[in-house]
């Protein structure tokens, strides 16, 4: 699953917040399923900075977007 496809918060850690209370949900019914979860504000690479990931999950995966050349 992907969390979100280009998510837009006015604070990083709204966005964060979010991350961590789906992730927990998801966790309870699909331990092993692959999350793709990526940072706030259309999933700039310039946002990863900001972007908490859950701990010791190994099925996730990280996104980003870059449009420019």
């Amino acid at each position: 699953y992907e969390l979100l496809n280009e998510p837009v918060a006015p604070e990083h850690e709204q966005w964060n917040q979010l991350v961590a209370k789906v992730h927990k949900a998801l966790r309870q019914l699909e331990p092993q399923r692959t999350l793709v979860i990526g940072s706030n504000m259309w999933q700039g690479h310039e946002t990863m900075k900001y972007l908490k990931v859950p701990e010791g999950d190994k099925n996730i995966v990280l996104s980003f977007h870059f449009y420019n050349p």
